[in-house]
């Protein structure tokens, strides 16, 4: 098998593991992800995944593939609104405890010790605080919203070239959490 159609494999893999036990990381369980849609867990999961810079409407079309029976932007911010952010920390998990695994490393930069390269961004967006915490608000700028402002520490693994992972937090001086 080619090594994007094994990365797709335990891609899939990870995904289906969480889909397993979907009700560990809704926020009603017992309700969400219960009935058959057109969103179901496994299609969301590896739409937000996936998904690019383009608006929600364009990313959709193009991973539906022009369907004309897709599900709207409406179902899916319904859908989205379900599901726990535990839930795509454990597919990145999962596919990297697979991947690690399978992938021996490429570089020995230190034998005997991993490699690691953290790298800080701050990404600014535009939010409701109904879904952001107030941590993370920056500024009520030029709008009634204001926005909002996250920093992001990304950790990869030298090695065996693939992230291992990230802390995310807020980019607000004095408001940073060390730990």
């Amino acid at each position: 098998m080619s090594l994007h159609k094994t990365i797709q494999s335990l891609f899939q893999s990870a995904v289906q593991n969480v889909v397993s036990h979907i009700l560990d990381f809704t926020l009603r369980s017992g309700n969400d992800f219960t009935r058959n849609r057109k969103f179901p867990a496994d299609k969301l999961i590896s739409f937000l995944v996936t998904q690019g810079a383009a608006s929600t409407r364009v990313e959709m079309l193009d991973f539906f593939g022009l369907d004309a029976a897709m599900p709207t932007s409406s179902a899916f911010r319904q859908q989205r609104a379900k599901l726990k952010p535990e839930a795509l920390e454990d597919v990145f998990l999962s596919f990297n405890s697979s991947f690690f695994q399978l992938a021996p490393p490429q570089n020995h930069i230190a034998d005997g010790y991993r490699c690691i390269a953290a790298d800080g961004s701050t990404v600014s967006f535009f939010s409701s605080r109904r879904f952001t915490a107030d941590d993370y608000l920056v500024s009520e700028g030029h709008s009634s919203k204001g926005f909002y402002s996250l920093h992001i520490n990304a950790f990869y693994d030298l090695d065996r070239n693939m992230y291992t992972g990230a802390l995310l937090q807020p980019a607000i001086p004095g408001v940073l959490q060390h730990g």
